[in-house]
């Protein structure tokens, strides 16, 4: 399963849910059970060379099926185009049986057969080892997809609790990761001026709303809704403004006023490690937040610089330490501007070469990294690497949420939704938010947003905000856009200032994504 990483990579988040759905159901959700070991077959038709078997695992050959291992339903079949093999080897094999949900039909790039017509039932791809993957990868999917949507429709029709909505999230998280195409714009541009990131709200209900001192918050929510969370206000007359002024958005996001408040539950917090600034708290302990990654100058790599929050590091000069108290460095550059909480932290030489740039995902494998400035509202899964939570998954709540701050001050930020507990904990701001791509070949991660608060809560206006029956198990966490925060470290530092994070990993690297270490192949 390893040579197709973006099925492993849905089959696995796939498996985690199928985990959770007996919390749930009755009998009404159907289940296919997905085991660890599943074994991918592979049909080859006609004649074929190694060079061939080489596009499509780079350990071609036959495997010996243990006893009793299971084998995934969907068989793929592939036919070469030479002389001795055509689309018509593919015609002549039984497509009514159960193994052949795609015939895949690899057409040569010296030989051509006029016989070779069209025909829908046989998919053609040039003899390309990603549009060959990709082929593959459609047939391995589809049964996935199948089993997904049947379980989204059993869940709407029988259930309508927060924990079956939190699953129906998580299962439209998957399908979405699941789309493959380069349609991520990971481009370089300006994130103060560039296209990708226009809001999605219309600017006159921006504005409207942010005069407002009875709105606390409003946003895309689960991108169905338009939510607003207020104080004591006429609803009726706020929402027949807000459909006047434009009923067109209104057609797209159902208008969602609830008299409530986000509660923020700030932290007074290598990837993933444990960064302290000597700054003592009121509990008189040091700030402790996450390391979140780090970037280096384009010309010149020995110059790094570590990510994380301004609410660790609120000062410029600040000595960093990391969790055995050692100096790393000290604080470079730090805001708050633009809705974000970000510090830059320039590595002292001495300590340098104990830094591992590379960004790890999900599985800790290291990968390239790419920033994605585009727009999140169709991004599936999320992850991050926490100091306190470590490894954890999500799905994004609202690609744009609008909170009040110290009274008329107002931050533009995303929310996530943590499944299977929260997204992130006390300790874990800094941490950088990324997703895999949608690509058969998984060889780099886009990092869109770093956390800088957890655990949000919504409550009622009414409420104790203290008080011990408060709603505190959404999970959710508010994070900021990355490219904002790197765009302003840039500006701050002079016009030929330039950082990135690591992108040069090779595949001759066994613990990286791009590693081909596949015990599976074609039979």
């Amino acid at each position: 399963m390893k040579q197709f990483q973006h099925f492993q990579y849905v089959y696995n988040q796939t498996a985690g849910c199928q985990s959770r759905l007996p919390k749930l159901q009755n009998n009404v959700v159907s289940t296919t059970q997905m085991a660890k070991d599943m074994f991918i077959k592979i049909r080859i038709l006609g004649e074929f060379k190694d060079e061939d078997l080489n596009l499509i695992s780079k350990k071609a050959g036959r495997t010996k099926l243990t006893e009793g291992q299971p084998i995934w339903e969907a068989m793929p079949v592939v036919c070469f185009q030479n002389h001795h093999s055509s689309k018509s080897k593919l015609k002549e094999y039984d497509i009514h049986r159960k193994s052949a949900c795609h015939k895949i039909f690899i057409k040569s790039d010296t030989f051509y057969d006029e016989t070779d017509e069209n025909d829908d039932t046989i998919i053609s791809v040039a003899r390309n080892r990603t549009r060959i993957q990709e082929a593959i990868t459609s047939c391995l999917e589809e049964p996935i997809n199948q089993m997904l949507k049947q379980w989204l429709k059993d869940l709407k029709s029988a259930y309508s609790s927060k924990s079956s909505s939190r699953i129906i999230a998580e299962i439209e998280a998957i399908r979405k990761q699941m789309t493959l195409g380069n349609n991520r714009d990971t481009t370089a541009c300006s994130a103060l001026l560039c296209d990708e990131t226009t809001s999605a709200v219309p600017e006159e209900i921006k504005d409207f709303l942010f005069r407002r001192p009875d709105v606390n918050s409003f946003g895309i929510w689960r991108n169905s809704s338009f939510k607003i969370l207020v104080e004591e206000t006429d609803e009726t007359m706020l929402r027949h403004d807000l459909t006047k002024m434009n009923p067109k958005f209104f057609e797209t996001y159902k208008l969602e006023v609830e008299k409530r408040k986000m509660l923020d539950k700030l932290s007074n917090m290598m990837q993933g490690d444990q960064i302290m600034a000597k700054i003592q708290n009121e509990d008189g302990n040091y700030r402790k937040g996450t390391l979140g990654g780090f970037v280096t100058k384009t010309d010149e790599e020995e110059k790094k610089f570590a990510l994380t929050c301004n609410h660790i590091f609120p000062e410029v000069d600040a000595p960093a330490f990391n969790q055995n108290l050692e100096i790393i460095g000290s604080c470079l550059f730090t805001t708050r501007e633009q809705s974000c909480d970000f510090a830059a932290i320039e590595i002292e030489q001495s300590f340098s070469d104990k830094c591992d740039v590379y960004v790890k995902r999900d599985d800790r494998k290291k990968t390239n990294a790419q920033v994605y400035a585009g727009n999140i509202e169709n991004i599936g899964l999320v992850h991050k690497i926490g100091a306190t939570t470590d490894v954890t998954k999500g799905n994004i709540l609202s690609p744009e949420w609008h909170e009040r701050v110290l009274g008329e001050n107002w931050v533009s930020i995303f929310l996530v939704q943590g499944i299977e507990g929260n997204f992130s904990e006390e300790g874990d701001s800094g941490s950088l938010v990324f997703s895999r791509p949608r690509s058969v070949q998984q060889n780099n991660v886009d990092v869109m947003g770093m956390v800088f608060s957890n655990k949000l809560t919504v409550y009622n206006n009414e409420e104790n905000e203290h008080a011990e029956n408060v709603q505190d198990a959404d999970n959710i966490s508010g994070c900021f856009r990355i490219h904002t925060a790197l765009d302003l470290f840039k500006m701050s530092q002079g016009e030929d200032f330039e950082v990135k994070f690591q992108d040069d990993l090779s595949s001759s690297s066994p613990s990286s994504s791009l590693s081909d270490d596949s015990n599976e192949e074609p039979i």
